[in-house]
């Protein structure tokens, strides 16, 4: 749009997409999953910016959830994305995905299936290695 205006720009390769606009609840990996807007995981969670900005801008809707549990620690910010709608808390699997607009049994299964993945160590879906916690203990949060 500034370059219609006749502005000029620099260094545009290298500027990075981040598409975590606010939801975001933890500041590692590990604890947390990233799931479309049908409920169903779409990439390895621990990857960099730019293979989660590629796979987020394949998405058809360009929507996606990233939801952990009780047992991980938050990010300081926690009470602020409360607060401002960006993070939201469910009690249960069916209260958060009413919450998200997707299929109770489609997330269940999703969770469960990446909590078989946390035990066994290995990720068949995307390859993911880092796990620090199955997500299973409510409350959930979700942004």
């Amino acid at each position: 749009m500034a370059e219609k205006l006749g502005a000029q720009t620099v260094d545009m390769d290298a500027i990075q997409l981040i598409p975590l606009r606010g939801g975001r609840l933890l500041n590692y990996v590990g604890d947390d999953i990233y799931v479309d807007s049908e409920g169903k995981r779409f990439i390895d969670e621990s990857k960099g910016v730019k293979a989660i900005a590629e796979a987020y801008l394949n998405l058809p809707d360009r929507v996606f959830w990233v939801i952990t549990d009780s047992q991980s620690q938050k990010s300081l910010d926690l009470d602020a994305k409360l607060l401002a709608g960006s993070v939201h808390i469910a009690d249960s699997v069916s209260e958060m995905a009413k919450k998200m607009h997707v299929s109770a049994k489609v997330l269940q299964k999703t969770l469960d299936r990446y909590n078989r993945f946390v035990e066994q160590g290995e990720d068949k879906d995307f390859g993911k290695k880092i796990f620090t916690q199955k997500i299973e203990k409510p409350p959930f949060y979700f942004g």
